[in-house]
Formats: C-alpha cells, structure tokens, sequence
C-alpha cells in the first residue's frame, strides 16, 4: 500500500492481522480515501469492484463500519459500485468473518480479473 505512512497505526495494525488470518493473497488494498487516515478498502484480488471500505472509530462500542460494496450492476451501472450490506462490527474476529465471506462473493475466473482504478 503506498500510503501506508498516511493511515493511522489502528489501520497499519488492521492490515497485518487481516493479513494474518486470511493471508496475504487473500485480498488487495484499495485507498480510495487517501485523505482519511481511519479509514481503507480491502478487495477481492479476483474482482476489485468487491470491496470492503472499513472505518475505524476507536472510542466507539462498535469500532470497525464496514460497508460491502459490488461492481457496478443493474440499476447502479451508471454509479461506482452497487450497495451491499453496512454493519458495525465489535471486534477483529467479527470483522474478519465478515470481509471473508464477502470477498468470497467474487468470481474466481482469472480470465475476468479487474483491478480498481486507484
């Protein structure tokens, strides 16, 4: 991630532990928010367009907004993405759990592969 330096430690500190338990292949990092150090995207590596943007809010009870995002589709075709779910998450194994089986929502026909402009 290139902007590593520009997110805040919590989300550095995110990034590892998502990488710990998923494995480092499991997803690729899109900063679409540069400019906001709490907060990142972490995509499919198959299809960027199924992301998860995660907002970290350390003094709430709820820490980590997730909000599970699709490419754009149907009624959306003309926006960024297509709306998922949204849910605040207590803890790291809640969110993790969560990004999982969203990124798993993606096609894994390597042939389909998209990356997201950054």
């Amino acid at each position: 991630m290139s902007n590593a330096l520009s997110k805040a430690k919590l989300v550095v500190d995110l990034l590892d532990a998502l990488r710990s338990r998923l494995g480092s292949d499991a997803f690729q990092v899109v900063d679409h928010w540069p400019d906001d150090p709490m907060a990142i995207g972490i995509a499919s590596p198959h299809d960027a367009g199924v992301l998860a943007y995660i907002s970290v809010t350390p003094e709430a009870a709820d820490p980590y907004f997730v909000s599970l995002e699709f490419p754009p589709d149907g009624e959306w075709a003309e926006f960024p993405y297509t709306p998922g779910d949204e849910r605040n998450e207590c803890g790291i194994d809640e969110l993790v759990s969560t990004i999982a089986a969203h990124l798993k929502k993606a096609p894994t026909d390597t042939s389909q592969e998209r990356k997201r402009d950054s």
